[in-house]
């Protein structure tokens, strides 16, 4: 998952509609070739368009890294697993990228997903 996670880019990501109605569909790259679609929701979109507004003003195009380093001698550059065990470290206390998986079941659970679409995601 972390690999998927950090090697996403502007080809991966499609703007469906405008200003605060936008929405984001993300394609992944899972294990084994399969490409998994994942319809982000209404408050999630907007945190991740202004994301994309602060870092890639001029544009994203579809080779550009979506998480970009801060890093001296990677700046600009996509992220590297590493790095998302250290964000996940500060977040989370943890620096399991898997962390990020049971986060996101957590919040399905708690939004009344059926378990058979928890597993599935």
């Amino acid at each position: 998952m972390a690999h998927e996670l950090v090697g996403l880019s502007g080809a991966d990501v499609q703007i469906m509609g405008k200003g605060k109605d936008a929405g984001v569909l993300l394609r992944c790259p899972c294990k084994g070739g399969k490409i998994d679609y994942n319809l982000l929701d209404s408050e999630t979109s907007q945190v991740f368009l202004e994301y994309l507004q602060a870092q890639h003003s001029h544009g994203l195009e579809p080779s550009t890294p979506v998480w970009v380093s801060y890093s001296k001698q990677n700046r600009g550059k996509r992220i590297g697993v590493q790095t998302l065990a250290l964000i996940c470290r500060e977040t989370f206390g943890t620096s399991k990228n898997h962390r990020l998986r049971h986060t996101f079941a957590d919040e399905m659970k708690s939004l009344g997903a059926p378990l058979t679409d928890i597993a599935a995601a």
